[in-house]
């Protein structure tokens, strides 16, 4: 599956010499080239992105309103759609899952923190769905005020917004928002062209501001002795440390009935069919997914290999709940589908 981050440097090629920032009515509007565009690198921390994204082409709407898809590398999908997830065209306007026939071109934005169950198609909910036109293009990112350029810059560097008079901002609603200050805030943002420097910049035609994603972390309250896995009580001991729970990493994954191997060299164990983890490495990977960090890293107490009670959450897909002083983790149950070509 090809996953990226959606790069704005992807609208470099458009027309530098159309592009003017409005910075107030009365304001003299100058034409943005090559010579009068100040090309300034950020340097700040480079931070996980809030989306990744899956280009698609729709292959066929199903009877249960999902949406069969494929890539350009070939791997299938099977897109689902909730009340909560957002469907545009690249141009801003407010689409419905109707809008998506056969062949229909379309990116899905998914948040980065969410796991994905390996089956087949892989199948998940995204938060956006972006349906493709020419000459616009959407982008979905946290923002944050930059104090070298003034402007609002996403979490890789690649886009500066130079928000105008009328650009239009909405929350997810469609309601109008008078509030222009999105540091620290995640948006969707939708624009036509963009200067060539780095980062690169643009007057924004429309603002979705997003609702930020619910955190589901194991709360500090909960403290459990015992652990079971699919309510079956396993062996292995529950660590705390500053209130943040640690889990036997080897004792849960064996009663999936996983082979767990441990590398001497590298300080890493292997788990299932090549998933890794590694000592002291804040970077949790399963399958295809973006790496995400953790409270923590792996590390080893009592001879034995411990990660934050969260990566069975987020990494693994797993709910955790804390009954009586047990701590059960349950694995997700996913209806496979069967899509007939």
């Amino acid at each position: 599956m090809k996953k990226r981050i959606l790069a704005a440097s992807l609208a470099a090629v458009m027309s530098l010499s159309t592009l003017a920032f409005a910075e107030g009515e009365n304001t003299q509007v100058d034409l943005i080239s090559e010579e009068n565009t100040i090309v300034e690198e950020i340097t700040a921390p480079v931070e996980m992105p809030l989306f990744v994204t899956d280009d698609l082409v729709c292959i066929e709407i199903n009877e249960d309103n999902s949406i069969f898809a494929r890539d350009a590398l070939g791997p299938d999908f099977l897109i689902t759609v909730n009340d909560s997830t957002l469907i545009f065209n690249s141009k801003g306007e407010v689409k419905t899952l109707s809008d998506i026939k056969k062949d229909t071109s379309f990116t899905a934005y998914d948040y980065a923190s969410n796991p994905r169950v390996l089956m087949y198609p892989e199948t998940y909910t995204p938060k956006i769905i972006i349906i493709n036109e020419e000459n616009s293009m959407a982008f979905a990112d946290t923002f944050k005020k930059s104090e070298t350029l003034g402007q609002f810059v996403n979490t890789q560097n690649t886009l500066a917004l130079n928000i105008a008079d009328e650009t239009v901002v909405v929350d997810e609603k469609g309601e109008k928002i008078e509030n222009k200050d999105f540091d620290d805030t995640d948006l969707l943002v939708f624009y036509s062209m963009s200067t060539f420097s780095i980062p690169a910049q643009t007057t924004p035609e429309k603002i979705v501001v997003l609702s930020r994603p619910v955190n589901e972390e194991i709360k500090e309250e909960i403290k459990a002795e015992k652990l079971a896995v699919n309510s079956k009580e396993i062996e292995g001991e529950i660590i705390y440390k500053d209130d943040l729970m640690l889990l036997p990493f080897r004792a849960i994954i064996e009663a999936y009935e996983f082979n767990v191997t441990w590398n001497e060299e590298d300080k890493s164990v292997i788990y299932g069919p090549g998933y890794t983890i590694k000592i002291g490495e804040n970077s949790y990977i399963l399958g295809r997914m973006m790496p995400i960090e953790l409270e923590v890293a792996p590390q080893i107490i009592n001879d034995k290999t411990y990660v934050p009670a969260s990566y069975f959450e987020k990494v693994l897909g797993k709910k955790l709940t804390n009954i009586d002083g047990t701590l059960n983790i349950e694995e997700a149950v996913i209806e496979e589908v069967t899509v007939e070509e």
